[in-house]
């Protein structure tokens, strides 16, 4: 019988991941403030436009549940279906959280 039955524990720590260390660098700065939490959220609203389909991205930023930054725009592309129209704004939102 090749493999493994139920009752061999097998010790994963060292046959795939080997020993990994975490390496810190030795000239950080130490932190002089508070944690700052960032969270995003986006919705697409789809065909909000009925003349021209087009959809709407919605982006909210909030820095330890306060809002500080928010987008709405129309679509520049008219998707057809809903998973089109989410991509764009989660990648309007990704563009927007590299530039904060």
């Amino acid at each position: 019988m090749s493999g493994f039955d139920n009752k061999t524990k097998c010790d994963w720590s060292s046959t795939v991941y080997g020993n990994p260390t975490k390496e810190l660098p030795t000239d950080a700065l130490e932190p002089l403030g508070k944690l700052v939490t960032l969270g995003n959220s986006f919705n697409a609203n789809l065909m909000d436009d009925m003349l021209s389909g087009k959809a709407v991205t919605g982006c909210l930023h909030m820095a330890n549940k306060t809002p500080m930054m928010w987008y709405s725009k129309k679509q520049a592309t008219s998707e057809t279906a809903t998973y089109g129209s989410e991509f764009v704004s989660r990648r309007t939102c990704v563009e927007h959280v590299i530039d904060l």
